[in-house]
Parts: structure tokens; C-alpha cells; sequence
């Protein structure tokens, strides 16, 4: 018999991908059950039960995920019963439980997605019928998770937050303004996506080498902070 230890990853997800039909039959209707393989990042998806964010096999993770662990690395926590909202406004409740292989490095996730919308619309509705002053609205800790169909989407929606928080034209960027949206990409994990590089730098109008170069100052600065000298890296996760 094989031990624990000696599992392979992909029997690892074997055994959790049995547990996700009789996971959605036990959550019930609008939930949806996600199992990702970290290792592929912009195709992750290999196992989902139920229909709430509307991908499918081999749609890409969320740039949550991809932020949590380039954040924490190894160390990054699970998540539980945490807010986000869809593109076309629905109201979910997520979990993200990480999934580690016996040298505790990440190699998955396991996501849960409720809609909780209708719920929401009762709740608001019996809050007006019962109060006897003005409802004063759901305090939310929101997620801005992008659930995409595809990793080009995720990325180009990423790149344009970036450009428009600074209200400034392609045009106009400086050096410095170009080398602080690489580092806001690069802090949220954007360029862990095979084409990411090639895709900044057609939104900077740059070369592709530039955008290495950005990331390699940017990296190098990272790593002779102090904070660089207690985290994990991942770039032997790197596709």
C-alpha cells in the first residue's frame, strides 16, 4: 500500500476530486465546488461541481489566489465565508482552502462559491418590514475577485485598474510611472501567467525586454528588503 508520503500530486487531487460531487449535494443549489491545479495557473480548473461564476474546465484562477500566494507563499492561510461579487452583480460567499503536498508546498485549492443574492433581498426585505428606523446598510468585507473565463480577461481588466487608478495616458507615463504599475502587478501575481510579460508590455507601449528588466530591478529590490528575507518563494511554481 502507498503511504501518505510518498503521494504523488495528481493522486492527491484524485482523492479530493471525489469529494466535490458529494460536496455540492450537501451544500445544495446555487453553490459551486472548485478544485485547482496551482502548478497551471492560467488553466486551473480541473474539477468543478455547479454553476455560479460560470467557468468551466480549464478556466484560469482568480487573481485572489494568485495575490494570497504571492504574498505569503507556502504560508498562505485558508479563507473562510469571505464576500465577493460577480461581474453581472451577484452576491457571493467564498471559501479558499489550499491544498499542500507532503513538503507543505501549495499545489491547489479547493474554492466554494455560494450565491447568496435571493438571501441577501429576503434579509433587506424583512429589515424594512421590521425596523422602526432607517435600515442602515450591511457593513461587507469585500473581495475584488476577478472569476474570469479566460487568463487574457483576468489580466487585461488587472493591467486597466492599474492604468487608470494613476488618471494618467499611455502617452504620458514616465519611467517611474510604468516601473510602479510592473510592481503593482507583480505584488498581485499577474506576471505568475504565461504571456503576462508580453501583455504589460503592449499596454505600457514598451518592449518586452524593458518589462523584464522592471521586474528584475523590482525583484532584486524585494529581495534585499527585510521583509523578502521570511517569505516563501514560488517560482518553482511558475509555469
Amino acid at each position: 500500500m502507498q503511504s501518505l508520503s510518498e503521494r504523488t500530486p495528481q493522486a492527491i487531487f484524485q482523492d479530493v476530486m471525489q469529494l466535490l460531487p458529494g460536496l455540492a449535494l450537501m451544500l445544495g443549489p446555487h453553490q459551486e465546488v472548485i478544485l485547482h491545479d496551482l502548478r497551471r495557473p492560467d488553466s486551473s480548473i480541473i474539477g468543478i461541481c455547479g454553476s455560479v461564476t460560470g467557468r468551466t474546465i480549464g478556466s484560469p484562477i482568480t487573481n485572489y489566489v494568485l495575490q494570497t500566494i504571492k504574498t505569503f507563499g507556502n504560508s498562505s492561510p485558508d479563507r473562510i465565508n469571505y464576500r465577493t461579487e460577480t461581474q453581472d452583480g451577484k452576491v457571493l460567499r467564498s471559501s479558499t482552502i489550499f491544498i499542500r503536498d507532503d513538503q507543505g508546498t501549495i499545489i491547489g485549492c479547493l474554492c466554494f462559491n455560494c450565491d447568496i443574492t435571493p438571501y441577501i433581498e429576503m434579509s433587506d426585505r424583512l429589515q424594512e418590514l421590521t425596523s422602526f428606523s432607517t435600515v442602515v446598510p450591511m457593513e461587507s468585507n469585500t473581495v475584488e475577485e476577478h472569476f474570469a473565463m479566460d487568463v487574457s480577461d483576468m489580466m487585461k481588466d488587472l493591467v486597466k485598474k492599474a492604468l487608470d487608478k494613476r488618471d494618467i495616458s499611455n502617452l504620458g507615463m514616465s519611467k517611474s510611472d510604468k516601473m510602479q504599475i510592473v510592481q503593482e502587478l507583480e505584488e498581485n501575481g499577474v506576471f505568475n501567467i504565461r504571456g503576462a510579460v508580453e501583455h504589460v508590455a503592449t499596454c505600457l507601449h514598451v518592449s518586452v525586454p524593458t518589462v523584464y528588466n522592471y521586474l528584475k530591478r523590482i525583484r532584486e529590490d524585494n529581495r534585499s528588503s527585510p521583509a523578502a528575507a521570511s517569505s516563501v518563494s514560488h517560482d518553482k511554481n511558475r509555469p
